[in-house]
């Protein structure tokens, strides 16, 4: 496995094909800041590029503070719903914090009443469990949602209402996978891709998470010959106006399908793709580029990739805003 100082000089070599007043240093691909040699073991760490908590394993080279950012920002708002959705699975022993109601054909509610929520598997039957907290909740509603649980039958015919209390903005959860499309793009391309241009609204998204600055597509994907574990870069070459990068996810625990996350080409703006669904798209499968992002004929390698397949102009540009702190 790479270590930071490998990665560091990796990465290294790689900008001096772009910024060559910037060799030997480093810019983070998320806020573009340079950083020396002697800053790497106190600025820089592992940014995974999946998270841990869904298993991921890959890692690839960020500045601290962005890594921590990230972590706060986007990336505990999806740990909130893996928490849950685990729950539900049966798969872990965890459980998620839900508001129970209980209801009758009247319309009378009583409650709510905060509980745990989890699910065990036996003889391969997946059966919920609820435990109620006494703790701060109306006795007499406590009593009732407990005889509920239990499997007695109290008058009036109640029903009961579990709600999942998602505290955290989902717009954000859903931007880990952004996230994690950026820093794979990040990996395999170094800063042919992190300084073009193409990438500016999708790093802009991941650092300002709230503003409305893209909506990435995560189409369903069949048929791609990539392993369930492995992420993976796909070229979509037809139809012509979906043609783009797809970096495709892991299948994750509790996911039904394999989904992708939608990259722009190189030297092309960031446009949405067409809302057209059941559309079958041509794929190739993007091979390994990172092992060569330190050697000198890797410069613009995406691009030669890209142009074997279908041509169009990709302007020769230094990423239009050059790395911060330029040494």
């Amino acid at each position: 496995m790479a270590t930071r100082s490998t990665l560091f000089d990796v990465f290294s070599h790689n900008l001096a094909l772009y910024k060559k007043d910037s060799a030997g240093h480093f810019v983070c691909p998320l806020c573009l800041r340079v950083f020396s040699r002697d800053q790497a073991p106190t600025d820089l760490s592992r940014a995974h590029i999946i998270p841990k908590f869904l298993g991921g394993k890959e890692w690839t080279l960020a500045c601290r503070a962005c890594n921590n950012k990230v972590g706060a920002e986007i990336e505990s708002y999806e740990a909130e719903r893996t928490k849950y959705n685990r729950a539900l699975s049966g798969d872990s022993n965890e459980t998620a914090r839900v508001r129970v109601t209980a209801r009758n054909q009247e319309g009378d509610v009583v409650g709510p009443v905060q509980a745990d929520l989890g699910a065990r598997r036996a003889n391969g039957d997946r059966r919920l469990q609820l435990y109620l907290k006494p703790k701060g909740s109306n006795p007499t509603a406590l009593a009732l949602l407990n005889s509920l649980v239990s499997g007695a039958s109290p008058p009036g015919g109640w029903t009961l209402e579990v709600t999942f209390r998602q505290t955290r903005s989902s717009k954000r959860a859903n931007l880990t996978y952004v996230h994690a499309a950026y820093l794979f793009m990040f990996h395999q391309f170094g800063y042919e891709w992190a300084l073009d241009l193409c990438a500016t609204p999708v790093r802009e998204q991941i650092m300002s998470p709230d503003e409305p600055i893209i909506l990435p597509l995560a189409p369903r994907l069949y048929d791609h010959g990539i392993p369930d574990d492995e992420l993976g870069i796909l070229l979509v070459t037809e139809p012509a106006e979906w043609r783009h990068f797809l970096v495709i996810l892991p299948l994750f625990p509790g996911w039904e399908d394999r989904q992708a996350v939608w990259m722009p080409l190189f030297g092309r703006p960031y446009d949405q793709p067409p809302k057209k669904k059941g559309v079958k798209l041509q794929v190739l499968r993007v091979p390994d580029h990172h092992q060569f992002l330190h050697e000198h004929h890797s410069h613009r390698q995406g691009y030669r990739f890209v142009l074997k397949h279908f041509a169009y102009a990709a302007p020769l540009h230094d990423g239009g805003n050059g790395p911060q702190g330029q040494p």
